[in-house]
């Protein structure tokens, strides 16, 4: 059960790291007001457009390494017709100790290499990892006291994921927030430049992308919309990610931590009740 637990997780979170959501609100609206922008705006990025996009997601991998962090993500693809293809939608929530975290995931329909739809959650606290997986309504728990259980969603700070969204599109226009605090930017992206980026499509036609990041560079936001076949068939994919309280979010125990201990506490004891068992006899 555990092996198929972590292969499963581990499956989901590999696809979804490079291209590929608990149900999120889009990101915020564009700006009331904005303002005439020059020079360097964050690291990699000026008011020209990026002059280095991996030096940009280093910098927003740098502060997340350093903080805690609540991430949000949705991915939805759709038909023609305007039907749901699928939908994949995670929550991330990583505590100051990098080792204290949660992970939800849920997905439905055809999105992924895994075609069944599953519910997969994840809760630790530096010396306990519990899971939590639901498939056709039933619902089934693992416990482990492997430090590096889920050790790539632990230490994933989603950088790899923005470069490569960042590095597929061209940037078409940039423009500050006129809000207070850390000066924030709204950048534009237009125009497929690396198709093969797009993995989840056959072949891709146009794709617009508006994030929010600001002078740290900190990707606090992005929402995609891109357009291709798969299968012959036209298709829609809508990605958003959001990344929130930075250096204030507080890992608490699951509403379902109760159900996992019991759980697994009895198939413990029934375990330990059939060893005694069999060295008896």
């Amino acid at each position: 059960m555990r092996r198929a637990l972590l292969s499963a997780a581990l499956v989901v979170v590999l696809v979804t790291a490079g291209c590929n959501s608990l149900v999120v609100p889009d990101p915020s609206p564009a700006p009331e007001t904005t303002t005439g922008l020059s020079g360097r705006l964050a690291p990699g990025l000026t008011a020209n457009g990026f002059t280095d996009r991996a030096k940009l997601t280093e910098a927003h991998g740098k502060v997340l390494r350093e903080k805690s962090y609540t991430f949000r993500y949705r991915v939805t693809e759709t038909a023609s017709n305007g039907s749901v293809l699928g939908h994949v939608q995670i929550s991330h929530e990583v505590g100051s100790n990098s080792t204290h975290f949660t992970y939800d995931i849920v997905k439905n329909g055809s999105l992924g290499p895994i075609q069944t739809s599953y519910g997969l959650s994840a809760w630790a606290n530096g010396t306990t990892t519990l899971f939590a997986r639901t498939t056709n309504e039933h619902t089934s728990y693992q416990l482990t006291h492997d430090p590096d259980s889920l050790g790539y969603v632990r230490r994933t700070t989603y950088s790899k994921r923005l470069y490569n969204r960042f590095v597929a599109l061209n940037v078409t226009d940039i423009e500050r927030i006129d809000r207070p605090g850390t000066p924030t930017y709204r950048v534009v992206m237009n125009g497929v430049r690396h198709p093969s980026l797009f993995p989840n499509f056959d072949t891709v036609e146009n794709a617009s992308l508006v994030a929010t990041i600001d002078t740290w560079g900190v990707v606090h936001r992005y929402r995609l919309v891109a357009t291709g076949t798969k299968g012959g068939e036209t298709v829609q994919r809508t990605e958003t990610f959001e990344i929130t309280n930075v250096g204030e979010t507080t890992i608490r125990r699951p509403s379902w931590y109760s159900a996992a201990m019991n759980a697994t506490s009895r198939r413990r004891n029934v375990t330990r009740a059939a060893h005694r068992t069999h060295t008896a006899g």
